[in-house]
């Protein structure tokens, strides 16, 4: 998995005050390009990034007969990944976690990305049939994943993403 990151080299600046005005500077850089706010500036979507982590704070679960909101009592137990290298997606749903390689659609104003792809369980794969997966990312790093398709009903996390510096996070 490809990381997103910047290395700053400061313990080998020479002692000297100039140089450790560039090292703060390059801090400040650094802290510059690493935020959303400067990818919403300067990135079209949220593709400037290598991975995302996305956590819901809110969950519908809808049927034909409408939608029940959920907003306590699941959020650590479920969260969406996604990785720019494949592109893949993953998701981990109380005891499994899904991945697998993703479709990626940029919408016409390249203000979001969605993710479409049919996700196969990491252990078990026998016990847990395959599962569609759909996750759509907005500049602000909002996201909507929809799962749990079926012909009666489906489910939809809402919430956040940070941006993914470490493979192992």
């Amino acid at each position: 998995m490809k990381a997103l990151s910047f290395n700053l080299v400061t313990s080998t600046l020479p002692n000297n005050p100039r140089c450790k005005q560039m090292s703060k500077i390059a801090q400040y850089v650094k802290l510059l390009f690493l935020s959303p706010f400067f990818g919403t500036l300067f990135f079209a979507g949220p593709a400037f990034a290598d991975s995302f982590a996305c956590k819901p704070s809110a969950k519908n679960d809808c049927s034909i007969a409408g939608c029940t909101l959920e907003t306590e009592g699941f959020q650590h137990a479920e969260a969406f990944y996604y990785n720019n290298d494949g592109p893949a997606i993953g998701a981990c749903l109380w005891t499994v976690c899904y991945t697998g390689k993703a479709n990626r659609f940029l919408s016409s104003d390249g203000k979001q990305t969605t993710l479409i792809g049919q996700l196969d369980a990491e252990h078990s794969p026998q016990m847990y049939p395959p599962l569609l997966v759909s996750i759509t990312i907005d500049q602000q790093l909002r996201f909507s994943a929809i799962w749990h398709f079926s012909g009666e009903s489906l489910t939809i996390d809402h919430g956040v993403c940070a941006i993914q510096l470490d493979a192992t996070q």
